[in-house]
């Protein structure tokens, strides 16, 4: 008599199909197991799926998604086109005051310059713009020259200027009392004081104590 057998085939051999293209089909220990399809790529950027009647799909996402990460604090990781693209960051804060750099590890950082380094012009030539704790600080120049033969001032425009004040101006002291201060040319000058009353009875000079108008002696000595 004849026996009929029926010897498995070996696990893994594809086996009866269920129509489903989201599943593989394979024998095991004689029968078909239909188990899901693995529909993930590895790829952030794509939207993985499966239709029973085409397959799997990857869909990428719409550009500018989050990428997957190179572990670099310097780029920004995003999907272009499916993939992801890695781009150095932008680390300029727009802070003359600052120096600005990426560590990989950490990030963008912005480091104060030192106080006093030429900071962000605000276009006045009335002040003077330096960096304090890494902000522009503007104060206001000094327009006093020292002179006092000048009226000082200024004009946001062209800066600083010094205008002569008219000559005749009292000028600036010399402490001394036999000299007139006058300004001439925006200059002070020391012409010697006129010491005459126009009194012919008086005898006139200038000396340390200023100026002198002493009566002159008429006693010529004859009895």
């Amino acid at each position: 008599v004849a026996v009929i057998t029926h010897t498995p085939v070996p696990n893994g051999t594809p086996g009866q199909s269920d129509g489903n293209a989201c599943t593989n089909d394979v024998c095991i220990n004689g029968l078909t197991q239909s188990t899901p399809v693995n529909t993930d790529d590895g790829n952030v950027c794509t939207t993985d799926g499966c239709d029973p009647i085409t397959g799997v799909f990857h869909n990428n996402v719409p550009n500018g998604t989050p990428g997957q990460s190179d572990n670099n604090a310097c780029t920004t990781d995003v999907c272009i086109d499916g993939l992801t693209v890695s781009t150095p960051v932008n680390t300029d804060d727009g802070n003359v005051c600052t120096t600005d750099g990426c560590d990989p590890a950490s990030g963008v950082f912005h480091t104060n310059v030192p106080n006093g380094t030429p900071g962000q012009s605000d276009n006045n030539a009335c002040t003077t713009d330096v960096c304090i704790n890494g902000l522009t600080v503007s104060t206001p120049v000094n327009t006093d020259d020292g002179n006092v033969c000048t009226q000082d001032g200024c004009d946001p425009a062209s800066g600083v200027f010094h205008t002569n004040l008219p000559d005749g101006t009292p000028g600036a002291s010399d402490s001394n009392p036999c000299t007139d201060d006058v300004c001439i040319n925006g200059t002070t000058v020391h012409p010697a004081v006129n010491v005459d009353d126009g009194n012919a009875c008086t005898f006139d000079f200038c000396d340390a104590a200023g100026i002198h108008h002493n009566p002159i002696s008429v006693d010529d000595g004859n009895v």
